[in-house]
């Protein structure tokens, strides 16, 4: 009995189908072949597929896979038929492949085969090389007549399998073979007399043949020429011009260049002319003046000749300078040395004048056949020089030794001031035309410190004794006091000394009686907290450098001790103690200069003190005049502030206050009481409903053993009327797209249209909720006005086609909710 194929049996034979012990059935067989092309892929094949159902299952030996398998090469003997052909071409034969598929089945190959030698496509062949598939049957390549290599690759394509075959296609560049250059080169004159003239080129050609890669036909190519000539000659286009000779005979060389041809010449002649020359010659400047010490300075000279050939003028040009010549002929001509000629000029030095008056010297230029130039020289008389080199400014501490141009530490002062010297040597040389002539003295000037004073006094010759007297420091430490020497007349010299003075000695101190000893700090206790006339004195001691020094200042660190006046003239005052514990100041004596400090502390005994304030209903706050806020519907019972009544600092009873002046109980605002018998009194509040204004009301208490008062105040918000309005309107003959309606002050009927009032009404019914008890209508005087519980409101309609004013009705707005109707109709 034939065994029925499980899918494991079936992947086993065919390699098709799944691991699994179950029975597919046939129609599950043949869906594996679903989207497969059995041209290509394996598939299921059932034997006598007709004796089955679709849902019975399928005997093991009925199933197999089938598989084309294809083969697409090239013959190994005569099969790829690519070349690599030489510029010269050739003939290459097709190759040969082979093309044909076998049946598989279950994965062997059975005895069904099919060839597929017409089933294969091919790409595009080469359009540079022809084909012939009847006589020689390959691939012609003719002779390349280019200088590009050419190349192609062609792919044969197998039907059903995609596999593909290529070959490739190349030949090599060709080449020009040349032949020699042929030359066509002419002008028509080469000869020329000395005025020169035009010569004319009439060929200027050059050819020569090739073939390519050596065969074939035979072809020409030409050049032109680029025609020029040597200088002084010129071309343009084909016209040479020869220039006239001035000079001896001579020839021009005609070069024909080619681009690659060799480059050919051609020689023109020509004679001599006659020249002649007429000199020219100028200086400047004509005149100079210098100074008595001698200069040097460079002069112009223009040498130049007109040239003229056979009479005829061609030209001026320059001569070199060099080919003048100058003699001095006034004055002393050992003092003028003319040198350093060139194409542009020379230079000319005069020596210093030993003279106390100018002088005067004249140059005389020639050259050739020219007229003679001269050039006069005015030299001023001789010049008196002061050179810096020759300049001293020097400073010692002794007069004959140690002079220097550096910083000078000239001693020590002590610190109440004194007197100190040095000396300074001051001088400058005087050159008459750079020679030395005499010694100048020179007094130096001295820029000083503040406070400073100096005495300069001329000891010997050059030699200068300076004094400096220095006043005394008004520091308590040494310091460096800086002198600054300076030559005067603009000489720009400056010398630095610099003097150390020591630091000022101060001695500070305060005592109440003479006989005391010094201190630097005093208590005064027990000060009476009110007595005016009470009163100790201190006294201060100050001295510096031995010496009275009334430069000292007092503060105060306390608002109630005040200063008057200053040093020995100040004095200090304590104010009355108003606080119920004593208090404690310090008077601080400071010493100008040394800053050095005394101080003085002074502790007043407490005083007799009153407090009366006003404290919000938590405690906080310190108010004589205060305000509580009540809202319009009044309050009952509550706790708006409290009254802080004390005597240093003890609560005092309620007997010692009282009530002088009462408005929120005149105006029957309200009644604001205490029920409590001494400090701190809280004060209850009962104030009635207010009406649609706001409601304000002062009492005053005073505190009877001080005097003192303070006010406490009611504000109490206007009570606010809010209303709503829910209005509707039906017009039976009225349109919604045309008519408007709005609220008025009055039933006056507007005598314009309805673009300046807001007509907001459109609808058949609409709420209006007041704002702060009101509404804003139309005004027909002023646009707008407001309107409130108590006042009357007018409706009125108006319809845009007619042109119509309706009057709708009216109602007095009262508070709470106003609900009105109205039918009505526009009058026909």
């Amino acid at each position: 009995m034939a065994e029925i194929a499980t899918w494991s049996a079936i992947l086993n034979k065919t390699g098709l189908g799944k691991t699994s012990n179950e029975c597919p059935t046939k129609a599950e067989l043949l869906a594996l072949n679903n989207g497969k092309d059995s041209n290509v892929d394996k598939v299921i094949v059932i034997s006598n597929a007709a004796s089955y159902g679709n849902n019975e299952c399928v005997k093991l030996e009925d199933i197999n896979a089938e598989q084309w398998i294809y083969t697409f090469q090239w013959d190994p003997n005569n099969g790829n038929p690519s070349f690599n052909a030489p510029a010269t071409g050739g003939i290459y034969y097709f190759g040969l492949y082979a093309s044909n598929r076998v049946k598989q089945v279950n994965g062997v190959n059975t005895t069904i085969s099919q060839s597929l030698a017409n089933d294969v496509t091919k790409t595009s062949e080469g359009s540079w090389y022809t084909t012939d598939y009847d006589g020689i049957k390959g691939r012609i390549v003719p002779n390349n007549t280019s200088t590009n290599s050419k190349s192609i690759t062609v792919t044969w394509t197998q039907k059903y399998s995609g596999k593909t075959l290529q070959a490739t296609f190349t030949q090599a560049a060709g080449r020009k073979v040349y032949s020699s250059w042929s030359y066509n080169c002419r002008v028509d004159k080469t000869s020329f007399s000395y005025s020169g003239g035009q010569s004319n080129v009439t060929a200027k050609s050059a050819s020569r043949t090739y073939t390519w890669n050596g065969q074939g036909s035979s072809y020409t190519e030409s050049e032109t020429a680029t025609v020029r000539v040597s200088s002084p000659a010129s071309i343009s286009g084909n016209s040479i011009s020869i220039p006239s000779n001035s000079g001896s005979a001579r020839n021009f060389t005609v070069t024909f260049d080619f681009p690659t041809a060799t480059d050919q010449t051609i020689s023109i002649s020509q004679e001599g002319g006659q020249v002649t020359y007429v000199y020219h010659l100028s200086i400047d400047p004509t005149t100079k003046n210098v100074p008595g010490t001698g200069s040097g300075f460079r002069l112009t000279v223009n040498a130049n000749y007109d040239k003229y050939i056979n009479g005829t003028y061609v030209g001026t040009y320059v001569e070199n300078i060099k080919t003048t010549s100058a003699e001095v002929v006034e004055g002393t001509s050992s003092d003028i040395t003319i040198s350093g000629k060139s194409s542009s000029g020379c230079s000319i030095s005069v020596a210093p004048n030993p003279n106390s008056s100018p002088r005067t010297f004249k140059i005389k230029f020639t050259y050739d056949t020219a007229t003679p130039v001269y050039l006069t020289i005015t030299q001023n008389s001789a010049e008196v020089t002061y050179p810096s080199s020759g300049i001293v400014f020097e400073h010692s501490t002794q007069q004959n030794s140690g002079y220097k141009t550096s910083t000078l530490s000239i001693g020590t002062v002590e610190g109440k001031g004194g007197n100190i010297s040095f000396y300074i040597k001051s001088y400058r040389s005087r050159y008459v035309n750079g020679s030395l002539s005499s010694t100048e003295t020179i007094k130096p000037t001295l820029i000083l410190p503040s406070g400073v004073t100096e005495t300069i006094t001329n000891v010997s010759g050059y030699y200068f004794k300076v004094t400096i007297t220095i006043p005394e420091h008004s520091k308590p430490a040494s310091r460096t006091l800086t002198i600054r020497a300076n030559q005067p007349n603009g000489l720009d010299r400056e010398l630095v000394q610099t003097v150390q003075q020591s630091a000022s000695t101060y001695e500070f101190g305060i005592r109440e009686n003479s006989g005391d000893s010094l201190s630097t700090s005093l208590t005064y206790s027990g000060w009476p907290s009110s007595d005016s006339s009470f009163n100790r004195p201190v006294r201060v001691y100050s001295r510096k450098n031995g010496n009275q020094f009334l430069n000292w200042a007092l503060s105060s660190n306390v608002d109630w001790i005040t200063i008057s006046g200053s040093g020995a003239g100040a004095t200090y005052k304590v104010a009355t103690n108003n606080s119920s514990s004593s208090r404690t100041g310090i008077i601080t004596f400071t010493q100008g200069e040394s800053n050095k400090t005394c101080t003085l502390t002074i502790v007043q005994e407490a005083g007799d003190v009153y407090e009366f304030y006003i404290t919000d209903s938590e405690g906080n706050g310190h108010y004589t005049d205060f305000t509580f806020p009540t809202p319009s519907k009044g309050l009952v019972n509550k706790h708006v502030f409290n009254i802080i009544s004390t005597h240093n600092g003890n609560p005092l009873s309620v007997d010692d206050i009282e009530v002088v002046h009462s408005e929120i109980a005149e105006k029957l605002i309200g009644i604001v009481t205490t029920q409590d018998t001494q400090s701190p009194f809280r004060f209850i509040a009962n104030i009635a409903e207010a009406g649609t204004t706001v409601r304000t009301g002062a009492d005053t208490c005073r505190q009877k053993p001080s005097g003192k008062t303070v006010i406490f105040r009611v504000l109490q918000e206007a009570k606010i009327n809010n209303f709503r309005l829910e209005l509707s309107l039906n017009i039976s003959n009225g349109n919604d797209q045309e008519d408007r309606w709005g609220l008025f002050d009055t039933a006056n009927m507007p005598h314009t249209s309805d673009f300046m009032y807001d007509m907001s009404l459109i609808r058949e019914g609409i709420m209006v909720d007041s704002v702060e008890g009101k509404i804003t209508v139309n005004s027909v005087q002023s646009t707008t006005k407001d309107r409130g519980v108590g006042d009357n409101v007018y409706v009125l309609a108006y319809n845009s086609v007619r042109g119509l004013w309706l009057s709708i009705g009216n109602f007095r707005i009262e508070e709470g909710n106003n609900t009105h109707h109205w039918d009505v109709s526009w009058p026909t």
